[in-house]
């Protein structure tokens, strides 16, 4: 065997070593997180081993199944990613922290490490996506991000529902169009070059199977609070004995 053979044989081993590293990584990581999590809030444990889970099976290759070949595993993650967070707002330790005060607020600010979008320009820069995705799925993101604090910032001062409204749709629709471009061009039934199947592997493949469950969740639960009634201070009452 030739020297050029022998290093293209064992291109597809060094690999499979990288990747399965990475999971280790981020799987150790993620666990670490959720044991040291001394309050054990749901959330943070189920989004740590959801993450710890989708490195093992990127790293094995399960998301890099092609349609109709096999267990969809993409769209099945972000799917139940997605119940099972809403799920856990109904749990009663949860439903009381969303409740609190300044909640609302707080909801919009992760929404700022959305920035981040970025990647999928650099990505593409580098040839590992394609445009018709990394360009809308990182400006949405960008732009999403950028807005995020101001619009916490309004919600802090009592003001800006409509405009957290208008925001949250914008993110859902962001998101949901992300998701509807990455499955069309992965399963190939859009044909573009490159073929987008970074976004199969690691650490790219965390976004759409963690990252964008977490932020659809926060939006459905903004969406909630701000279709409540905003709830209004109690009236301080006056000295006892005091007339009027």
């Amino acid at each position: 065997m030739t020297k050029s053979n022998t290093a293209a044989a064992e291109r597809p081993i060094a690999n499979s070593t990288v990747s399965t590293g990475r999971a280790s990584r981020v799987a150790r990581l993620a666990i670490r997180i959720a044991a040291n999590d001394d309050s054990a809030r749901p959330k943070r444990v189920a989004v740590s081993a959801n993450t710890a889970t989708d490195a093992v099976i990127a790293s094995s290759g399960g998301y890099d199944t092609p349609l109709g070949q096999g267990v969809p595993w993409m769209p099945i993650a972000v799917v139940g990613s997605l119940a099972v967070l809403l799920a856990l707002t109904r749990v009663p330790v949860v439903a009381q922290a969303l409740a609190a005060p300044d909640m609302l607020s707080r909801l919009q600010l992760p929404h700022a490490f959305r920035v981040a979008g970025i990647v999928f320009l650099i990505a593409m820069a580098l040839g590992r996506l394609p445009a018709l995705f990394a360009v809308p799925a990182a400006l949405g993101d960008i732009a999403t991000g950028i807005a995020a604090p101001m619009v916490a910032r309004r919600l802090a001062r009592g003001t800006g529902r409509r405009s957290a409204l208008w925001f949250t749709a914008f993110g859902i629709l962001d998101l949901v169009v992300a998701l509807t471009l990455g499955a069309l061009i992965r399963y190939q039934l859009i044909d573009v070059t490159p073929s987008g199947h970074a976004i199969t592997e690691l650490p790219l493949v965390l976004i759409p199977t963690v990252a964008v469950p977490l932020m659809l969740a926060l939006h459905i639960t903004s969406i909630r609070a701000l279709t409540r009634p905003a709830r209004t201070a109690p009236r301080a009452a006056g000295p006892v004995g005091a007339t009027t």
